[in-house]
């Protein structure tokens, strides 16, 4: 164990009055430090541990993009495929403008590819970042992100597909796709194709696989304190599998899903993902599109963010990528993102370095969870050399 990194995210816990946070560093061979925080229900000393499980949302997002890319790798899909001729769904969509208080429709001027959708480049959105799709959702014409027959993915374009970056449902989309090429559900081919030969036996969209009882409790923000919520979140599953958000985890296996790019796309010394299909998870591939600034419409769910505004940065297939050094954190060319309850990872192939923070929080992007990846990430380089010995 490395006191110092203890030292330094305890400090800062206690600080921000966050009650439990796990946390794991990995080179490219294995995990080299992890740590579970603080006690799950104060009061009660529930432990957090290595059996701890995550809603990782969002950090679902660069697993699925890796499975449908597994799937090109195959030959069974190919990158300019339209994305209407695996999904019939897809086809004839509308782009809903807000206007006065008003919703108007136009045609979408072009299909959507599963490019489109790797890329967030398909015009898709979430309610909680879009104006029109927060007024649909006021007015019940489109369904909530907790409806569990996956009805929430049946929205309207916000934007003509190919002309702006927007965070929305295109990976959920992608994940019906894989499951129609497949003739899986997303669970059994995601588990089939990257849990099982990566060992990620802690990880699957089904809390049944796993036991509830080993679901992290959920904290919701109330007068500027993180309060426990038992019915913040509902985690059944039913025959919906969100490829958007859906995986639950832990921070070890998520170590082993980061260390393919610490490793060029390798998996025990044999090739996992084609070098040219690596590259566009590592590289830009939304071309003059830009990551920049995410509102909200929702700020019990999600604040707004942008992250390092001083910074370069572009979007991969699965990734945010900062083109310029982080000073004191990551290098350019890492990959990182983040899932609504506050998980946070980063993955740097520069300095052979990867590491993720996983809490329970809501809302998302809240400052005190973010300075707690800060806090991992700057200690960790500081003692990088000692951590690699």
């Amino acid at each position: 164990m490395n006191m110092s990194i203890s030292e330094a995210l305890l400090k800062k816990l206690q600080d921000a009055n966050i009650p439990f946070a796990s946390v794991a560093v990995t080179n490219e061979q294995e995990t080299i430090f992890s740590e579970h925080i603080g006690t799950q229900i104060i009061g009660e000393e529930k432990a957090v541990d290595s059996s701890t499980i995550y809603r990782i949302a969002s950090m679902t997002k660069p697993i699925v993009s890796l499975a449908a890319l597994l799937l090109v790798q195959k030959g069974s899909l190919r990158l300019d495929d339209y994305a209407e001729d695996y999904a019939p769904e897809l086809k004839d969509l509308k782009v809903a403008n807000l206007v006065d208080g008003e919703i108007y429709y136009e045609d979408a001027k072009e299909k959507i590819t599963i490019h489109h959708l790797l890329a967030h480049t398909s015009g898709f959105a979430y309610d909680f970042h879009d104006p029109a799709l927060t007024k649909l959702l006021a007015d019940e014409k489109i369904a909530p992100l907790t409806d569990k027959a996956g009805a929430f993915i049946k929205v309207p374009l916000s934007y003509q597909p190919g002309t702006k970056w927007e965070y929305g449902v295109g990976l959920d989309w992608m994940g019906v796709i894989i499951e129609k090429i497949s003739g899986q559900s997303l669970n059994a081919f995601i588990k089939e194709s990257i849990f099982q030969p990566l060992g990620m036996n802690n990880s699957s969209f089904d809390p049944d696989d796993l036991g509830k009882e080993k679901l992290a409790e959920m904290h919701l923000m109330q007068e500027a304190e993180f309060i426990r919520s038992t019915d913040l979140f509902d985690d059944s599953v039913q025959d919906f599998y969100s490829g958007g958000g859906g995986i639950l985890s832990t921070v070890e296996d998520y170590c082993k899903f980061m260390r393919i790019f610490l490793n060029d796309g390798q998996v025990n010394g044999q090739e996992f993902l084609s070098k040219e299909l690596l590259e566009k998870m590592m590289t830009n591939q939304a071309g003059d599109l830009n990551y920049d600034f995410q509102p909200t419409f929702n700020p019990i769910l999600v604040k707004e963010n942008e992250w390092f505004p001083e910074i370069k940065k572009k979007w991969s297939y699965g990734f945010l990528v900062n083109l310029e050094d982080i000073p004191e954190r990551r290098k350019a060319g890492s990959l990182a993102w983040s899932g609504i309850f506050n998980t946070y990872f980063w993955i740097d192939p520069k300095s052979k370095i990867a590491g993720t923070v996983m809490m329970q929080l809501s809302p998302h992007y809240d400052e005190k969870c973010k300075g707690i990846l800060e806090a991992l990430e700057k200690t960790v380089y500081l003692e990088l050399d000692s951590l690699k010995s």
